[in-house]
């Protein structure tokens, strides 16, 4: 499942008047930047967390300028590695 499906799984019901490329927008806008945020905050650099999530670096470099998503998997990855939910990665859930 990937990044979009997942933000649109868990609006689903939620905030039907939305429109979904307008929030997959502003989820992939708010993921770049918390994911920066994190890594900043921790010392991490992009080729150190595409080590350690088992992608290319050029692919972390897109993930943090918000043009590509990641899978679920890799997000699910990304979160445990910062020990923060998906939701806060996401910006779903309050916390980073």
């Amino acid at each position: 499942m990937c990044f979009h499906n997942y933000i649109l799984v868990h609006l689903r019901g939620v905030r039907q008047h939305f429109y979904p490329t307008l929030v997959y927008i502003e989820f992939v806008n708010t993921f770049a930047k918390n994911l920066e945020l994190l890594m900043k905050e921790n010392a991490v650099s992009q080729k150190q967390l595409a080590q350690i999530i088992n992608v290319r670096q050029q692919t972390v470099s897109r993930y943090v300028k918000g043009a590509r998503e990641p899978d679920i998997d890799i997000l699910i990855e990304i979160a445990k590695f910062f020990n923060v939910t998906v939701g806060q990665l996401v910006g779903s859930e309050e916390g980073i």
